[in-house]
């Protein structure tokens, strides 16, 4: 981890608890959709990855976008989120 990724450790744990209230035991469900240049994927990796330190079993879905503004996300997008049924 470099040092710059571990500058961001504090701030992250303090999202996610401070502003966030997420306690240990509560899933993490990081999304991102895949833009046209790859870049916004490649982000969401790196933030899953730091993500995982500070909260073990944080998920993550990339997914293809929908496709314009107020579209409906993809059916794995609500499956994530919140199971088959």
């Amino acid at each position: 981890m470099s040092t710059g990724e571990k500058s961001l450790i504090g701030p992250l744990r303090s999202l996610l608890d401070v502003n966030l209230g997420i306690q240990e035991k509560e899933r993490l469900l990081l999304l991102g959709d895949r833009g046209p240049d790859g870049r916004s994927e490649e982000l969401v990796t790196e933030l899953s990855s730091l993500l995982e330190t500070v909260h073990p079993g944080t998920e993550t879905l990339i997914f293809n976008p929908a496709g314009g503004h107020g579209m409906e996300p993809p059916y794995e997008v609500w499956e994530a989120a919140f199971g088959e049924d």
